[in-house]
């Protein structure tokens, strides 16, 4: 669920939903070039009761205006987009909101970039090719 803050009472901003048990919200943004796969991440991440697809985004750029209004918790993000890549996307959410926890996949789990977004802050970079269930557990880890 989107919160539309022109369309949201006080009282849905101010006290989100909380999931069974108690625990917070665990509140993303998605980032990733292709709807297909944005699709998937986001049924993914909103079927589990603690976890809150908060805003999704096609590029980083968008990401980064979208960033301060959406206050996630977790960044998932493409490495391989065109314009902002990444990495350079991870170092601009760690420097707007340095407590955001920024979890990066790609089809190339090993390569240069990689290695950048992980300097750039990134704290974990996934591969596309694992198990469903690994991002949604990195997910629940960094969070």
């Amino acid at each position: 669920m989107l919160i539309d803050r022109d369309r949201a009472t006080a009282q849905e901003i101010h006290n989100p939903p909380q999931p069974p048990g108690g625990r917070a919200m665990i509140r993303v943004m998605l980032v990733e070039d292709h709807p297909l796969v944005r699709f998937g991440i986001r049924a993914l991440l909103d079927s589990e009761p603690d976890i809150q697809v908060v805003a999704e985004c096609g590029d980083g750029q968008a990401a980064i205006e979208q960033l301060e209004h959406a206050r996630p918790d977790i960044v998932v993000t493409d490495l391989s987009m065109p314009g902002m890549d990444g990495a350079q996307t991870t170092r601009r959410v760690l420097q707007l909101l340095p407590e955001v926890h920024v979890l990066v996949h790609t089809a190339a789990p090993y390569g240069q970039l990689a290695a950048r977004a992980l300097a750039a802050g990134a704290d974990a970079v996934l591969a596309k090719t694992g198990d469903l269930r690994q991002l949604v557990a990195a997910v629940r880890l960094a969070a």
